[in-house]
């Protein structure tokens, strides 16, 4: 009974470290520098385009903000300010922070109108009041 009991335990250890050798992995791509084209406060989204010509998310993309952080990070002093998506407006640089799974729709040739989700967004320039 005890070769038994030893030889489940061991099934289960050995099934625990495949299952967690085979989940996907999903990296962050940081620094994805973009312009604030639209707002929609009542949905909680905004429409960005790329800051550069040759960037991933393209003339137009929406994303979700709801619950997303923004903030501003300010390098001569190094001062980190929580905004919230009330401070963004269009035409603002912002640099976000997206799971390349989020990408893959907008590199297939479109996204069909569904906001893609971002991990944060950080507001390139700000004038606090």
């Amino acid at each position: 009974m005890k070769k038994l009991t030893a030889l489940l335990l061991m099934l289960i250890i050995v099934l625990a470290f495949a299952a967690c050798g085979t989940a996907e992995e999903d990296p962050m791509i940081h620094g994805v520098n973009a312009v604030v084209t639209g707002i929609d406060g009542e949905n909680g989204t905004m429409t960005v385009k790329d800051a550069d010509e040759n960037g991933i998310l393209g003339i137009e993309c929406d994303i979700d903000c709801s619950g997303v952080p923004v903030i501003y990070y300010d390098d001569e002093t190094q001062d980190l300010d929580d905004l919230t998506f009330d401070d963004l407006e269009v035409g603002d640089p912002v640099i976000l922070n997206i799971r390349a799974s989020e990408l893959e729709p907008l590199q297939a040739g479109g996204s069909d109108g569904t906001a893609i989700n971002v991990e944060q967004i950080q507001l390139g320039t700000w004038q606090p009041s």
